[in-house]
């Protein structure tokens, strides 16, 4: 596999997902990952950031970030929109980026 990425198709105890039946290791096809929402990746890896380009009325001129993280954007649009992120989203708004 690429490097960041893993795979945990079998896992220990199996977690079902949120609308299927309870796990059941003879009969569950599909075991979600130990963590939501990381798209079976490590998003600490040095591989995975993100160019990223933004324009806009909230968006402060010629701010250069060297590294954005996948997991920033969501964070950094809901800052924009004025929506507090849920406890579960990974990553925090670049706010550096923002007026």
């Amino acid at each position: 596999m690429a490097e960041g990425y893993n795979f945990d198709g079998v896992q220990s105890p199996g977690v079902a997902r949120v609308g299927d039946p309870a796990y059941d290791p003879a009969t569950t096809v599909f075991s979600v990952a130990g963590f939501y929402g990381a798209h079976g990746h490590d998003s600490n890896g040095p591989n995975m950031s993100a160019s990223f380009y933004a324009a806009g009325p909230n968006i402060r001129h010629n701010v250069i970030v060297p590294k954005m993280h996948n997991v920033d954007v969501a964070p950094t649009i809901l800052s924009i929109l004025g929506v507090p992120p849920a406890d579960t989203v990974d990553g925090k708004a670049v706010t550096r980026i923002l007026r």
